[in-house]
């Protein structure tokens, strides 16, 4: 179940407020604003038509990609979609960075990173998996990001943003 809120679980991408999006459909472009104004906003950037792939095996270029707007806070949660999805979109800033599909090899990615800028980059990982993710060439891309969690590593992460400055904290493993 997914909301908005002032704070980003993002382990989980727990995005609370006042409203559910659950059962909700949403397209690229969509913009769903909760709350009122000025409220927190997921802007959905992926799958557009024209960029998803026929091909049943890429269904990771077909990942749904949001951008989430919190207050002072700007999160792209890439979910598995990865640089040859994300950078055709024109992406703009963000504070904080999902990466994408778990930390696997991205050819891409610092180009991605010199477009995005992220002061936080947080790679959801599952701890000891079997894929040896994430690779070290993506680890060596985020060196150039002030900040890096993992959640195999750091468990639950919790994204807040106060007086323009991106905060963070890590939670016990295990909770949400």
């Amino acid at each position: 179940t997914g909301f908005l809120s002032e704070e980003i679980s993002i382990a989980s991408v727990q995005l609370s407020h006042t409203s559910s999006l659950t059962g909700s459909t949403f397209a690229a472009a969509e913009t769903m604003i909760i709350g009122s104004v000025p409220a927190p906003s997921l802007t959905i950037v992926a799958p557009q038509d024209s960029a998803a792939s026929s091909d049943p095996n890429a269904v990771n270029d077909r990942s749904v990609v949001a951008v989430a707007d919190v207050g002072r806070l700007r999160v792209l949660l890439t979910a598995d979609a990865e640089s040859p999805t994300l950078l055709p979109i024109g992406l703009q800033q963000v504070d904080v960075l999902k990466v994408a599909h778990h930390g696997s090899a991205d050819p891409g990615l610092n180009e991605l990173l010199s477009t995005v800028r992220p002061r936080l980059a947080v790679i959801e990982v599952g701890e000891g998996n079997p894929y040896g993710h994430p690779v070290r060439s993506t680890l060596e891309s985020l060196s150039a990001v002030t900040d890096l969690l993992r959640t195999d590593r750091d468990g639950t992460v919790v994204v807040r943003a106060r007086s323009g400055e991106v905060e963070f904290e890590r939670l016990s493993r295990g909770r949400l």
